[in-house]
C-alpha cells in the first residue's frame, strides 16, 4: 500500500517524493550544471534543451531562465514528472 500512497502523493497531488536524494553544491552554482552534478541529465546541453522545453522546475515552479545562478538556500530541483533532488547551498 506504501507505493500506491507515494504514487498519489507524487503524481495526483503533484507533491515532492518523500525519499529524495540531498547534494551539497557550491554557491552561485548554474542552474544547468546542477542538474549535471545532481544527475538530472548527462549535460549541460541537455539541461538547457529541458528548460526550453519547460521540463525544469525550482521549488515546484518552472524555470524558464537557463542562466539562472543558485545562491545559498535549499531547493527542490526537479526535471519531467518523476525526477527529483534536494539541493543545499552553503
Amino acid at each position: 500500500m506504501k507505493a500506491k500512497e507515494e504514487f498519489e502523493k507524487v503524481f495526483a497531488q503533484k507533491d515532492i517524493p518523500t525519499d529524495i536524494k540531498e547534494f551539497e553544491l557550491e554557491n552561485g552554482i548554474w542552474l544547468c550544471q546542477a542538474l549535471v552534478d545532481t544527475g538530472l541529465v548527462k549535460s549541460t546541453s541537455q539541461a538547457r534543451r529541458d528548460i526550453k522545453a519547460n521540463a525544469v522546475s525550482l521549488n515546484q515552479e518552472k524555470v524558464q531562465d537557463e542562466k539562472l545562478n543558485l545562491e545559498v538556500g535549499e531547493y527542490i530541483l526537479q526535471k519531467g514528472k518523476k525526477s527529483f533532488a534536494k539541493i543545499i547551498i552553503k
